[in-house]
């Protein structure tokens, strides 16, 4: 917010910290959705077995951080992921199923094994992608790579002087961010699988696609 006062040479009463906050979650929010899933979101933690227990809610894992799982594995066997409906269909079949589980579902919140485990301690590792940390008003900083600080400072900017109806400002800036944000997006996925196209999650396909670009956003909030 500093800076970008000292930018746009203007002070707290033209520029105030809510109007501010709210162009900084908008980039944010805008740069996350470029991408999907995140490399650096990507967590792992434990489920540990229950006797006679098939569901275990996200939160009762060693790191209770999970948004998407991608695979559970217990040693070196990979369990068959199934979809909410496959998994009923096969409880309804075998309700009382009981022995080292060989697939799984995610339902909701919810990881649910099948057979029922029969034995308790069992150490099923569940691999994932979590959340983003809410910001500005729930963390010191975005939860991103910290290349992409500056790229936020300028869509603010761009925000700021499109609400002084400064439109030729107001573009430049915004063109400022999306070079950089396409630059730091390709230095947080290189080298890493997420750039490599499709990604297969639990029988769906995921893209790392964006909604309408911010030139076409600005556009039309000049159109209307």
């Amino acid at each position: 917010m500093v800076f970008v006062r000292a930018q746009a040479d203007t002070d707290s009463a033209d520029a105030p910290d809510t109007t501010l906050t709210v162009y900084a979650r908008a980039a944010y929010q805008h740069i996350q959705a470029l991408v999907w899933p995140w490399p650096q979101n990507k967590v792992t933690g434990d489920l540990t077995s229950v006797a006679s227990q098939a569901e275990y809610a996200f939160t009762s894992l060693s790191v209770p951080t999970f948004e998407y799982v991608t695979s559970v594995t217990r040693g070196d066997t990979i369990l068959e992921y199934v979809s909410p409906e496959q998994y009923r269909r096969i409880l309804a079949s075998d309700p009382s199923a009981s022995a080292d589980s060989t697939l799984y579902t995610v339902d909701g919140t919810s990881i649910r094994l099948w057979p029922t485990p029969s034995v308790a301690g069992l150490v099923y590792v569940v691999t994932g992608f979590r959340d983003f940390v809410v910001w500005p008003s729930g963390s010191s900083e975005p939860d991103l790579p910290r290349g992409f600080d500056e790229p936020i400072c300028w869509y603010m900017l761009s925000k700021y002087y499109m609400s002084q109806e400064d439109i030729q400002l107001s573009q430049n800036y915004l063109g400022m961010f999306e070079m950089a944000v396409s630059r730091q997006i390709e230095a947080a996925l290189r080298g890493s699988a997420m750039s490599a196209g499709p990604m297969i999650f639990g029988n769906q396909s995921h893209n790392r696609t964006g909604g309408m670009s911010y030139s076409r956003f600005v556009r039309k909030n000049v159109e209307s």
